[in-house]
């Protein structure tokens, strides 16, 4: 992504966030797309009896901004906050379609991201609809070792789709 990496260098906007700050809630307009550089976020629903669902932890080398607030008028449907300190640069949606539209190398990389993000979400819905919750919190644990210090076991639990104490069963279960 070497021309996203030149727009970053050139346009991005750095900023950092202290643990437990939002960047965005759900229901605002952020029209931004978000690099990050250090740290772990955890982008979250709120349902409507109150509690959180967890859609994604995301650490460092990863991208995350809300589709539906790109539309005009579009509001995040999730929000995204700091469960680390984090380091971010971000892009405005609208410079990034704007140096797509002039530069193809720029589009192909868009539609390359485009492409990655949709795997991943395919992949995400395969794993909650067709595997236990003990083969996803393996899964977990195999693709984010170092994840496990900075994730709390609440977060891990809603992410994998079961409570806290159905994660503590699992965990007596993998270590016996």
């Amino acid at each position: 992504m070497q021309k996203i990496s030149e727009l970053l260098a050139k346009h991005g906007v750095g900023a950092r966030f202290p643990l437990g700050h939002h960047v965005f809630h759900q229901g605002d307009s952020d029209r931004r797309l978000y690099f990050v550089r250090e740290g772990h976020l955890k982008a979250y629903y709120t349902r409507i009896d109150g509690r959180e669902q967890v859609k994604s932890l995301i650490g460092p080398g990863s991208t995350i901004g809300s589709l539906a607030s790109m539309e005009d008028e579009g509001a995040c449907t999730f929000s995204l906050v700091a469960i680390s300190e984090v380091s971010l640069v971000s892009l405005t949606f609208d410079l990034l379609v704007s140096e797509a539209q002039k530069d193809i190398a720029v589009a192909n990389e868009v539609i390359d991201f485009l492409v990655m993000f949709a795997r991943r979400k395919e992949r995400r819905e395969h794993d909650l609809l067709c595997l236990s919750a003990e083969e996803r919190y393996r899964q977990f644990l195999e693709e984010n070792p170092s994840d496990t210090a900075t994730v709390s076991q609440a977060d891990i639990a809603a992410y994998i789709g079961v409570t806290p104490q159905a994660l503590s069963r699992i965990k007596r279960r993998i270590v016996e």
